[in-house]
């Protein structure tokens, strides 16, 4: 499995010689990047900074598209959500420069529960433009569940979006710490599992978005395992977290890698299954109580 890292909170692509030697160094073969750096610099930095990272053996993967009420692609507004489907038509063609392969799209912006319902039709109609442009660029969109108060939380009505649209160039990009929030990721899995093209991992404890490296969180993530298990997922899985204490991508993409292995080290106390924390380095142990390692060793 490969494990995809998160940079667009930490700009890679507008530096290339000075920020590839390090992710080379912790093993990094993919990137999740924001859309900032697609829409500021001119094509031919984009395409030049894109052609490095592949010959460093780094793929740009997806890239999250805008967010927020400006960009909302429900908005009640109409002049509001013409000008956010044509940035997003915009920010479409500067990631197709780089060969990204997947656009991470938010379903629109936080609202309150009796507004939600008349958003869905006005994300039809935006997904309705986007997707045509989505398929002559070959960038697949990722339609991201979300936080309660926002449309997309709903699990089964992000599946019938999806399915309404009947599009292969659509799929849902589950992010496992919205789902925490929103209402269980077993839940949320085995509605959407059918129509699942990409993830996000994440932790947290289950009241707000934390964005914490698993699986340093409370999300039972043997109850993740259950269903991801039957789904024969074989595309990159992006982590959207920072790794753990700081200490490096290298440590993260180990112990993601475990825990999707089901490796994570537990014993039982008391009649119950507990995680192993390392004293020494405050990571988690993963392997088995005869063998187990964390990031001394």
């Amino acid at each position: 499995m490969e494990v995809v890292v998160h940079t667009w909170d930490v700009p890679v692509l507008p530096k290339p010689e000075e920020t590839i030697p390090p992710l080379k160094a912790e093993g990094v073969t993919a990137i999740e990047d924001g859309y900032h750096f697609f829409v500021t610099y001119p094509e031919s930095v984009v395409e030049r900074n894109a052609q490095l990272f592949r010959q460093a053996g780094i793929q740009i993967w997806s890239v999250h598209a805008p967010f927020g009420d400006a960009h909302n692609l429900s908005h009640h507004d109409e002049p509001t959500r013409r000008r956010a489907v044509e940035y997003h038509k915009y920010v479409l063609e500067r990631i197709a420069l780089a060969g990204a392969s997947m656009a991470i799209i938010h379903p629109g912006a936080d609202a309150g529960e009796e507004e939600i319902p008349p958003m869905i039709p006005l994300l039809l109609d935006s997904l309705e433009e986007l997707l045509p442009v989505a398929e002559r660029l070959g960038v697949q969109l990722g339609l991201e569940n979300m936080l309660p108060h926002h449309p997309g939380s709903d699990f089964q009505e992000l599946r019938q979006v999806v399915e309404e649209m009947g599009s292969k160039w659509l799929g849902v990009c589950f992010d496992t710490g919205h789902a925490y929030v929103a209402g269980g990721v077993k839940q949320g899995m085995e509605v959407l599992k059918d129509f699942i093209t990409t993830f996000h991992l994440a932790d947290n404890d289950g009241t707000r978005d934390m964005h914490l490296q698993p699986p340093y969180g409370t999300i039972p993530w043997d109850d993740f395992l259950n269903v991801f298990q039957t789904m024969d997922f074989q595309s990159p899985i992006v982590v959207e977290a920072r790794p753990w204490q700081g200490d490096g991508y290298s440590q993260l993409r180990r112990e993601v890698a475990a825990l999707l292995e089901g490796k994570l080290l537990r014993v039982d106390i008391n009649g119950t299954a507990a995680k192993v924390q390392c004293l020494r380095c405050g990571h988690l142990r993963f392997g088995t109580e005869e063998d187990s390692w964390c990031a001394c060793c």
